[in-house]
């Protein structure tokens, strides 16, 4: 193993030295470590070398005992892979000195042979300040293995260890390791291991902020897998650790099965606000969505909410969680009792859009009939900005559903070609009352019937999207949109995705003939036929078109400091896991074919999320989504599908008004004045 330092380069940003008390201050405050150049991770165990404990106590203690090193060990360890030959003399017997040496104190010059002992790397480490986190631990060598690195602190001499740290990371990663060693009898030790672990996830959860979709979801499936092991070592399960489970299960939208586990199990235990608070979230989220469309059918849909939120303000009437639920609720109520109407839309905005400073991009996923919660979101933000989508957005892109919600709301009218044809509440109409027209399906005779049944055959007719696209479109030509546009699509001849825009000259393609293009979802549409070759639609390889449209941006000249992206989801679905198979075959992967699919377009789209997130700060950078309890497909229609996908857009809207941190209110601010 390896030392990383930066002996002959004191540390001027950090001004310590063992005896400066100020030393002391500044090492109880920092708490982060920053790690290639923009991952902040937490500190865990800041141990000071005081003296009081020797360098292996102090390494057995950062590493939670997951190697217990005593001095045998170290000679067992180090001795087979030093030569006095090789190394002189000198070093050698002074080497062999400290191996004998009860109580030595963790000196620099020893650390790369500790670092065999423990099979850990050392980095020193700086303190520098950072503009949101105050002072920060910074490593010399930023690119490393954080899994297995230890970070020490020096004094001005760059000699003399005053403290050493490892990650939260680095720390659950040791206790992972610790599980993996534990042999079936330490069933107790297991179970503490496990709590240690949920202790740990639930604090980083905790942490991060509402937006923060999918660290927050990775975080609550790491804990649900600790709970579910847990519970198969003991069934002693404590009304906390029945608390948490249940929490974690509505993190994961387990709704039905925590009002269950709630009712059923925890309230007979405890009666406690919290618990009720849980109760009303899963409530809330548990709703029969077939007619609620009237301000009394709201109020009963939410009456098992509303008075478990009595319960829970009668154990503590000063809980703002349960307090910021009755918001939730209250609102949503409200909304039903008022029919909705939108102002008249500033239009001159749109001559002032070219010239703004900042260029901003809306993008929209794929996800067929789900499309209605984004109109839905667009419409809300059209109404609380008073600007068609159009003068907020220099770029709209959109794949299959968000295509054509993009291409509606850049249309040109027909008698004044500056302003948009469509607004968000127009296409929210077109959810509700059109699926039915696109989804038509395909009249079946005997053979193609058959056939179909046991292929991949399209279950709809296309005429039914092609006399809707022509009913909005019309003529329209691609290159005639009032924005940028870029929309996904595959071409058979191709392995890549194409993208068609705005500023595509080869073509003078029709928005209908683009939209019918990349809304042709296989197994769902054939392929349109565009230029004598097949397209399909671009979800297949492009879900999420997010990174495509920041691409285009920049060709376009535009500087990442004044890009600004709002990405639209449109609903997941958590997929337990399939049942492992060491030798699938043709019907293991037929029968879990819808499954393999969604894991597919479920990692593209998740990655640009990822991407977009390293790549833009929070305030350049918004991503709205949401997950489902159940699986809700794309072809779904029925009245009370969309409902239930209306009410879930509006409670997002509302749970970002009260949970993200003013965010909501500041993106409708940025787009109502720039």
């Amino acid at each position: 193993m390896e030392m990383h330092n930066n002996h002959g380069k004191p540390s001027e940003e950090v001004g310590l030295s063992s005896s400066d008390n100020d030393t002391i201050i500044n090492l109880n405050h920092i708490n982060k470590i920053c790690i290639r150049d923009s991952m902040i991770l937490n500190c865990k165990h800041i141990f000071r070398t005081d003296g009081l404990r020797s360098d292996i106590e102090l390494i057995n203690d950062l590493l939670f005992g997951i190697v217990n090193l005593d001095r045998d060990m170290l000679k067992k360890k180090i001795l087979p892979r030093i030569s006095r030959r090789q190394m002189g003399e000198e070093l050698y017997n002074d080497i062999c000195n400290w191996l004998d040496k009860e109580g030595s104190i963790l000196i620099v010059k020893y650390l790369p042979y500790l670092s065999i002992a423990c099979n850990m790397t050392f980095y020193q480490c700086n303190v520098r300040n950072h503009r949101d986190h105050d002072r920060i631990f910074v490593p010399v060598d930023q690119n490393h293995d954080i899994a297995n690195a230890i970070y020490y602190m020096c004094d001005r001499s760059g000699q003399n260890i005053i403290a050493i740290c490892i990650t939260d990371h680095s720390y659950i990663n040791h206790i992972h390791n610790k599980l993996l060693l534990s042999t079936d009898k330490n069933v107790n030790d297991k179970v503490e291991l496990y709590n240690i672990l949920i202790s740990e996830y639930i604090k980083q959860a905790k942490s991060l902020q509402f937006h923060q979709h999918l660290l927050l979801l990775s975080k609550w499936q790491y804990i649900y897998k600790c709970y579910k092991a847990k519970m198969q070592l003991t069934r002693d399960l404590t009304p906390i650790d029945l608390l948490g489970y249940c929490q974690c299960l509505i993190m994961l939208s387990k709704y039905s099965e925590a009002e269950n586990l709630i009712l059923n199990v925890l309230l007979r235990i405890n009666q406690t606000d919290e618990t009720w608070h849980l109760l009303v979230k899963a409530q809330r989220k548990c709703k029969n969505y077939s007619n609620t469309r009237k301000e009394k059918e709201k109020h009963e849909m939410y009456l098992s909410a509303i008075e478990s939120i009595s319960k829970a303000l009668k154990q503590n009437e000063d809980n703002t969680e349960v307090k910021n639920e009755r918001t939730i609720i209250n609102k949503l109520i409200e909304r039903a009792s008022r029919e909705e109407t939108f102002p008249e839309h500033d239009i001159r905005y749109r001559r002032h859009i070219d010239n703004c400073s900042s260029y901003n991009i809306l993008s929209i996923d794929g996800g067929g009939i789900r499309g209605i919660m984004a109109a839905i979101w667009l419409r809300e933000l059209e109404r609380k900005t008073k600007r068609t989508c159009s003068s907020m957005f220099q770029m709209m892109a959109g794949t299959s559903t968000g295509a054509i919600i993009a291409a509606g709301l850049s249309v040109p009218d027909k008698y004044n070609r500056t302003i948009p044809a469509h607004n968000a509440s127009e296409l929210v109409e077109l959810y509700k009352t059109r699926g039915k027209d696109i989804f038509i399906k395909k009249s079946r005779t005997f053979c193609n019937y058959h056939r179909s049944s046991f292929s991949l055959a399209p279950k709809y007719s296309s005429n039914g999207k092609r006399n809707l696209f022509e009913h909005y479109f019309g003529q329209t030509l691609l290159s005639e949109c009032l924005t940028d546009i870029v929309i996904p699509i595959v071409r058979s001849a191709d392995t890549y995705t194409h993208l068609f825009t705005r500023n595509d000259s080869l073509y003078s393609t029709s928005l209908v003939d683009v939209l019918m293009a990349t809304t042709a979802a296989p197994t769902y549409f054939k392929p349109h036929i565009l230029y004598g070759t097949n397209h399909i639609d671009g979800g297949v390889q492009m879900n999420n078109p997010t990174m495509a449209a920041y691409t285009k941006a920049i060709e376009y000249g535009y500087e990442k400091e004044n890009i600004f992206v709002l990405s639209l989801g449109t609903g997941d679905y958590i997929e337990d896991p399939l049942v492992a198979n060491d030798h699938p075959d043709i019907i293991y992967y037929l029968r879990n074919r819808n499954i393999l699919v969604k894991v597919l377009l479920d990692s593209q789209q998740h990655n640009v999320d990822y991407q977009m997130s390293i790549l833009m700060n929070d305030e350049h950078y918004y991503r709205w989504q949401v997950w489902f309890e159940e699986l809700i497909q794309l072809d779904k229609y029925e009245t009370d599908i969309v409902n239930k996908l209306e009410n879930i857009a509006y409670e997002y809207w509302e749970e970002m008004e009260i949970y993200d941190n003013n965010r909501l209110n500041r993106l409708i601010e940025r787009l109502r004045f720039e």
